[in-house]
């Protein structure tokens, strides 16, 4: 639309300027005296000044025809482009939602295969034991909230002292092989002033499924 629009500014100007000089002096009062004023010329100067008019042709066709014309291509293909982009993103963002609800699916029938014995913070609890040991658990707080929609965020917090970091990755390995998808929101580890190969160690763990 701008470029359409800056065409018809342009092709305004020129019938402008056109209608000026056909009002002040009378268009075929310029034609005549023009003519004859070439016709005195001498060859040489006819040839100039024919080049000189193929060259103001050129000019004006070049201002008001083809620029116009290249900014609206260019226009249009910078769009294309955009809307390409935007489409590839949606696509991108339909998989993503897809692998999501694939994942919940599978979550929901993880979850409802163990029945009334699920237990977030049990399962934690024993993946940490068998791979830190049990005197190493601090504490295991266990937290749920209601997200958007029919989905529930079970959430387990826990608190370890005097771990190494091979423990600490092993327990990591052992929460992610877990028969349900686990998130981690945070994982905090603090050195011990007495044994800089311990650290204390708090980790958040979370899955999400469906209400009942």
């Amino acid at each position: 639309m701008r470029l359409g629009a800056e065409l018809q500014a342009r092709l305004s100007l020129l019938l402008r300027l056109l209608g000026r000089l056909a009002d002040a002096a009378g268009l075929e009062r310029l034609r005549q005296a023009a003519v004859r004023a070439y016709r005195r010329l001498e060859p040489r100067e006819r040839l100039l000044v024919r080049m000189a008019g193929l060259l103001l042709a050129a000019l004006c066709a070049y201002v008001f025809v083809y620029q116009p014309l290249q900014d609206l291509i260019d226009g249009s293909g910078q769009t294309v482009a955009a809307r390409k982009a935007e489409l590839l993103e949606v696509e991108a963002m339909a998989r993503t939602v897809q692998s999501l609800d694939r994942q919940l699916k599978a979550a929901n029938r993880r979850i409802r295969a163990s029945g009334a014995s699920f237990s977030l913070p049990a399962l934690v609890e024993r993946a940490a034991s068998s791979s830190v040991g049990h005197e190493r658990i601090a504490s295991i707080t266990p937290s749920n909230r209601s997200l958007s929609g029919a989905l529930i965020q079970y959430s387990v917090t826990l608190k370890l002292t005097r771990v190494s970091l091979v423990q600490v990755v092993d327990l990591l390995y052992a929460l992610n092989r877990l028969s349900l998808p686990l998130a981690f929101p945070s994982l905090h580890m603090a050195a011990r002033a007495d044994d800089p190969y311990a650290y204390d160690v708090d980790l958040t763990c979370s899955a999400v499924a469906s209400k009942g």
